[in-house]
């Protein structure tokens, strides 16, 4: 069975994940390879960062790409794409829970 697509993944995180997975490393050794901090890494696989630092991000790619024997200018493309539509998602859902939360969504409240 073929592993996952990271170009075809739903997030940044996903994406790196798999890559990281593909190239067989751990977080540390490509943290390491990147020049950026472990935790940092940690923060993008997982999603908590939604506006992931550009010059540690293009590192991380750069190494990935490398590693993984991915065009780092597609890698590029596709990660800044995710990164808009997380971004877009995520702004959405903050503006519908104030919306309900002002009493103008749709969601009901419990009597």
């Amino acid at each position: 069975m073929a592993s996952p697509d990271p170009l075809s993944s739903q997030s940044v995180g996903e994406a790196l994940t798999l890559l990281r997975a593909r190239a067989g490393k751990t977080r540390d050794d490509i943290a390491h390879d990147a020049d950026v901090a472990t935790g940092t890494l940690s923060r993008y696989e997982r999603d908590v960062t939604i506006s992931p630092d550009p010059d540690a991000l293009q590192r991380l790619i750069v190494v990935l790409a490398e590693l993984t024997d991915t065009d780092p200018d597609l890698l590029w493309i596709e990660i800044g794409e995710l990164i808009d539509r997380q971004q877009k998602s995520r702004r959405y859902t903050r503006a519908r829970v104030r919306a309900i939360q002002r009493g103008r969504g749709k969601a009901t409240r419990a009597p």
